[in-house]
């Protein structure tokens, strides 16, 4: 018993672990081998068909991964007349396909034939060449001679191709030449006899012979020679003025010549392209006919007016047969650096020696920008001070003038020696280094004395006459006193009688020193007047004690209605 149940227990034993053996085999499936790469080419053969020899055919095929992993390879062919254009090298993963060109391109007649390898893939290629016909042409004519052409102009000439063959005649006519050219169609396509027409065209765009050769496009066709001499019958003296920089606001003229140098009459008009700001033809537009070797001179005026900056224009030259180069103007235009100096002479007249006399003068900009620099006296006896501090003398003296404004300054002779002394201020100017007119020297006379003479009376005229004024209208004149002597002049003016209807304007007193003057001014309004009636009026100015040499001065208008 103990024996049977030991063998039941190891047979249930050995059921158990079959059991367990069979279910981990179960679990544990068999993986499937990957797939190789697989080559396709489409289509799978090329039949190229007729060519003539020394033409070519292209064709295209496509290889494609049908497989797995990845295919590469290249299209290869070891034929003559077969080739492969292009990329010929290829790596596709599965699915993947690469386009290749084929070429037949055969050099002599026959039947071809040629396997294209591509990896795996072989592709059969087979095609026919047959000999291209012998063609003959005529080309009529084979030179033109376009003669002489004046520049600027363009002249068309023609030539025929004939074809003398008995299969069609194909090409391109073409030109080497950028002055010698084809107008219009360049190819042709004759059958057997058929003429084709082409135009050469020459453009004349500079002086001298030029020529070219047409080629006719086909190996049997001649060629065809052309030749032109392009003449200048219109010359200027130059294609460009350059105004340089100018001052705006100012007129610049620069001028050139226009001649015909040609064997016949020519005619045209001289104008600007309408974009000229700043530039202008003087009396344009400007018409001229010019026999052989005659000539014009045209002047072109550069007149910044505003602003500042580059400016240009295009002087055009037109006419029948004229041909003339345009002439190119540039120019710039500043605000200036003016310096205007006033007075710019003195005449201190006669100054004790020891003393001194003082005269004023200004310095103005008169333009856009500020001034300034140094001013020296060039000489002995005199020095400069500021209106502001009139007493502190120097022989230099810097200055500054704004932009739009004026200074004034003091100028004094102060003679150390017996006799007449000159002397000069120079004025320079270097705070503004654009373009613009300089300040002038100031020049000055004196005399150093040891008694100064008596003052001198000197009047610029004893008779002043207003004209013939309107009634209710006014007129003024001026007169002039001055001190020609030494000392102070001093006096007053005052009427002699009655001032009706004139009167003097503003103070009438005068003290005036050694040289200097003083304007006076009368002042008359027409009174009513009868209608046609004229009234004459008089009055009498007593010029005071110092003048009473000179009597009084008499005033007369006449009023009219």
């Amino acid at each position: 018993m103990r024996h049977r149940s030991l063998i039941v227990a190891l047979a249930a034993l050995a059921v158990v672990l079959t059991a367990t053996s069979c279910s981990k085999k179960a679990s544990t499936p068999t993986q499937p081998v990957p797939a190789g790469p697989a080559c396709s080419v489409i289509p799978s053969s090329i039949t190229f068909g007729t060519i003539l020899t020394g033409a070519h055919r292209d064709t295209t095929i496509t290889v494609e991964n049908t497989g797995g992993g990845t295919l590469s390879g290249t299209v290869t062919e070891s034929c003559p007349d077969f080739e492969v254009m292009g990329s010929s090298a290829f790596s596709l993963t599965a699915g993947q396909s690469a386009t290749v060109t084929v070429r037949f391109a055969p050099s002599v007649a026959g039947t071809k034939n040629c396997t294209l390898q591509a990896g795996s893939c072989t592709v059969p290629l087979s095609g026919l060449a047959q000999a291209a016909p012998i063609l003959a042409c005529e080309v009529s004519p084979t030179s033109i001679d376009f003669g002489t052409v004046t520049l600027g102009q363009t002249v068309d000439r023609t030539f025929t191709i004939r074809n003398l063959s008995s299969a069609t005649m194909t090409g391109t006519v073409s030109s080497p030449s950028s002055v010698f050219t084809i107008a219009g169609s360049t190819s042709y396509s004759l059958p057997p006899s058929q003429t084709a027409t082409f135009i050469v065209r020459y453009l004349s765009n500079a002086p001298g012979p030029f020529s070219a050769i047409i080629q006719t496009g086909q190996p049997g066709c001649p060629t065809v020679t052309c030749s032109a001499v392009s003449q200048q019958v219109c010359s200027v003296s130059t294609d460009h003025l350059d105004f340089g920089t100018v001052a705006t606001g100012t007129t610049t003229r620069k001028s050139f010549r226009i001649t015909n140098v040609g064997a016949a009459p020519i005619s045209g008009v001289v104008g600007t392209d309408g974009t000229c700001d700043g530039f202008s033809v003087e009396g344009a537009p400007v018409n001229f006919a010019l026999t052989p070797g005659q000539f014009i001179d045209i002047t072109v005026a550069f007149s910044p007016l505003v602003g500042e900056g580059a400016f240009g224009c295009t002087v055009l030259i037109t006419g029948t047969g004229v041909s003339c180069p345009s002439v190119i103007c540039t120019g710039s235009a500043q605000f200036p650096c003016n310096c205007a100096v006033s007075p710019t002479s003195f005449n201190f007249g006669d100054v004790i020696v020891g003393g001194q006399t003082a005269r004023q003068f200004t310095i103005s900009t008169g333009g856009e920008t500020a001034i300034g620099g140094v001013m020296t006296v060039l000489g002995t006896g005199y020095v400069l001070s500021t209106a502001g501090n009139p007493n502190v003398f120097s022989t230099t003296l810097g200055y500054t003038v704004n932009a739009g404004a004026t200074q004034t300054f003091n100028l004094v002779f102060q003679p150390g020696v017996l006799g007449p002394i000159s002397a000069a201020v120079a004025i320079s100017q270097t705070l503004c280094t654009r373009i613009g007119s300089p300040c002038d020297t100031l020049h000055c006379t004196g005399t150093g004395i040891v008694t100064p003479p008596p003052p001198a009376c000197a009047v610029s005229t004893t008779s002043l006459y207003l004209g013939t004024v309107r009634a209710g209208q006014a007129k003024d004149s001026t007169f002039t006193i001055t001190n020609t002597g030494g000392g102070t002049l001093t006096g007053s003016l005052s009427w002699v009688g009655s001032s009706y209807p004139f009167s003097l304007v503003g103070s009438t007193s005068y003290a005036l020193g050694a040289g200097e003057s003083k304007a006076f001014t009368v002042h008359f309004v027409a009174p009513p007047v009868t209608p046609g009636h004229t009234v004459t009026y008089v009055g009498t100015i007593n010029l005071g004690t110092p003048c009473a040499g000179h009597g009084q001065l008499t005033v007369q208008a006449a009023a009219v209605p």
